[in-house]
């Protein structure tokens, strides 16, 4: 099914097939994530423990990798250092980004990013990020 048939019956469910221009014109994003964190509060008591184990062995997102962790982080402390050999400044960045950062900066459909409440969304990429971390410096 299609996002767009998702989201009218998700609309038709609500009894309101204007909610989300409503919500998004009327709404700050300071409520907008106040209401959020509440539909999570409110999501998170219904489930038991079972229900989160069940969840996790279906989702994709929270699977660990299977590369080694001791080889990744030799690969990347050996990077940094040739990189600072080359005059380069070391900069650790946060996975988490402004909401919009991935679909207005990298262009990426926000449906491809996992967007999080508190006005942020989590980034594979905080390069993307890279040039207003350095204008804040």
């Amino acid at each position: 099914m299609k996002q767009q048939n998702i989201i009218e019956n998700v609309l038709e469910k609500a009894g309101n097939k204007n909610l989300i221009n409503e919500l998004t014109t009327r709404l700050s994003q300071s409520e907008i994530t106040t209401f959020l964190l509440v539909l999570s509060k409110e999501m998170t008591n219904k489930n038991t423990p079972s229900d989160i184990l069940s969840k996790y062995e279906s989702n994709r997102f929270v699977k660990p990798s299977e590369l080694n962790p001791i080889k990744v982080k030799k690969v990347e402390i050996m990077m940094l250092e040739m990189a600072e050999a080359s005059g380069f400044i070391s900069v650790l960045l946060s996975p988490a980004s402004l909401l919009g950062s991935c679909s207005v900066i990298a262009k990426v459909d926000q449906n491809n990013v996992i967007s999080a409440t508190r006005g942020l969304e989590l980034i594979a990429d905080s390069t993307n990020m890279l040039p207003y971390t350095l204008q804040m410096e």
